[in-house]
């Protein structure tokens, strides 16, 4: 699963994937704003996919299908240094915290920013809600516990 921050984000980071993955069996979706009737869980779950989201779509989608983490093997949280931003970081946070007991042990969680700058800080957030964490920069990388 792909965290990003914005829904124009979301949608361009889907295409690329999508491009990136032609042809190799997995699927690339996007959670939609709109409620689908005729969405089977249980179908979407049993495919091998890359699911591209927004904070506040994965929260929903949690509290309505919190099964949906059993098959989650990689969190990968886009424009990390909205971690420590206003109302987007409290989402991100509540988010963080929503994962740290849903999740299975051994998911990998992965915080991707090229604006870093609060690294150290952002780091000790995301360790003492998720036991271990990637934080990649643009140029380098660090990895927290």
């Amino acid at each position: 699963m792909v965290v990003a921050p914005f829904r124009a984000l979301c949608e361009e980071i889907r295409q690329s994937l999508f491009a990136a993955f032609s042809g190799e069996g997995i699927n690339v979706d996007e959670l939609s704003d709109v409620q689908q009737d005729d969405f089977d869980l249980e179908a979407f779950l049993s495919r091998r996919q890359v699911l591209v989201t927004t904070p506040e779509r994965c929260l929903y989608l949690l509290r309505h299908s919190p099964e949906v983490t059993d098959t989650l093997g990689l969190l990968i949280f886009d424009e990390g240094h909205q971690f420590d931003s206003g109302s987007r970081g409290v989402t991100y946070e509540l988010l963080l915290t929503s994962l740290k007991t849903a999740v299975r042990p051994g998911t990998q969680i992965v915080l991707v920013s090229a604006v870093l700058n609060n690294a150290q800080a952002i780091c000790q957030l995301v360790a003492r809600s998720m036991p271990r964490c990637a934080i990649i920069f643009a140029a380098c990388s660090s990895l927290c516990n």
